[in-house]
This record gives C-alpha cells, structure tokens and sequence, in this order.
C-alpha cells in the first residue's frame, strides 16, 4: 500500500490555490483600490442617521430624512468593537457607496442617538462585498499596517 502524501504537501497546494485565487481577483478589482490620498478623505463623504433611527422591520430603520439604515450584524461589525457598538450601514440600490454610523450599544438602547461617524464605504459590504474588501478594506492593510 502505497504511503499517503504528506500533508504539508496538501497545505502547500491549497495556499498556492488561494494564492493565485486571490491574484486573479486582485487582478480584477485592482482599478477599485483608492489612493493614500482618496483613502485619507473619504470619510468628508460620510453622513449620519437624521436625528432618530425608527424601526422597520430588523435589521432595517429609517431615519427623519428617509435614508434606510442597516444595523450590522455581529460578524459584519468586527472591526467597530461590537462587544461595545452597534454599526449601522446605509442601504440604498440606487448607490455602490454606503456610509457607516457607530453608537454605544448601551445608548441607542436608551434611545439617545449619539451617533459617531464610522467610515464612508466606496463599496457598500452587503451589496458590493469583493469590491468592498479591496476599495474599503485592503486600504487600511496597504496604507497603515505595512508601514
């Protein structure tokens, strides 16, 4: 019986796959990464819920100016402290781009809308989530931690 290939072999194939996965979607997304400068500005784009966020049906409000609002989810929060926050995300078909706004969770349980910007979104992570990780997301790899 012949010896099974050892695994480290198997590890070495597959992160070669997902390497060349990742060039080919680098490849196509690669017009989508803004400069350091288009990222550094991006957040004057930004807005904020309008006052009080009324629930629709959740995950869904709407704000006094009629902007729908998603409140994140756990997972999709990760990088606003969902221990502590909730993230609220702008949902609009007509638009790639959405906004984000944070809030203590203890606050918006309370009803006081203290909202603080979170970060302008070229690309909108629910609707646009691959062009979204390379225009929002990689950034903030390319510009901050490899420095």
């Amino acid at each position: 019986m012949k010896n099974p290939k050892p695994i480290w072999r198997w590890f070495l194939y597959t992160l070669g796959l997902l390497l060349f996965l990742f060039i080919l979607l680098l490849a196509q997304h690669y017009k989508e990464i803004p400069t350091l400068k288009e990222h550094r500005v991006r957040n004057k784009h930004n807005i904020l819920p309008a006052k009080k966020l009324k629930l629709v049906k959740d995950p869904y409000y709407v704000d006094d100016d009629n902007i729908t609002w998603k409140k994140r989810t756990f997972l999709h929060s990760i990088f606003h402290n969902p221990l502590k926050n909730y993230t609220f995300e702008t949902m609009n078909s007509k638009k790639v781009s959405s906004s984000e706004a944070i809030i203590l969770a203890s606050d918006f349980d309370k009803g006081r809308m203290r909202f603080k910007n979170g970060s302008f979104n070229y690309y909108s992570s629910y609707t646009h989530p691959v062009s979204h990780f390379f225009a929002d997301v990689l950034p903030i790899a390319l510009y901050y931690l490899a420095v």
